[in-house]
């Protein structure tokens, strides 16, 4: 795996740019797309010309598992029910 550092530069696909673009790795707090919760100070990349979040650093994945949990207890869901959302990513606008 590799590790990612605050300032280091990769190159990723851009939903809204719709095109490949240069990245930039920081700490940022990324909310999930149901809306209902946030990883807090993750690493994550963010395109380099409109600076949505395109990436996320592996080492961040613990965070992220922390945060849903976290997010799943206080709706009143079960760690099973988080799981199930997270297996089923968001259709790409890529095709």
């Amino acid at each position: 795996m590799k590790i990612w550092y605050a300032g280091d530069k990769s190159k990723a696909l851009c939903e809204k740019c719709r095109k490949v673009v240069t990245t930039t790795f920081d700490y940022h707090d990324v909310p999930f797309e149901s809306g209902i919760g946030v990883a807090k100070q993750i690493m994550a990349a963010t395109c380099d010309e409109c600076g949505t979040v395109v990436a996320i650093a592996p080492q961040s994945t613990p965070a992220i598992r922390v945060a849903r949990e976290i997010a799943s207890q206080k709706r009143g869901g079960s760690s099973s029910e988080v799981e199930k959302l997270a297996r089923y990513p968001r259709q790409s606008v890529f095709r």
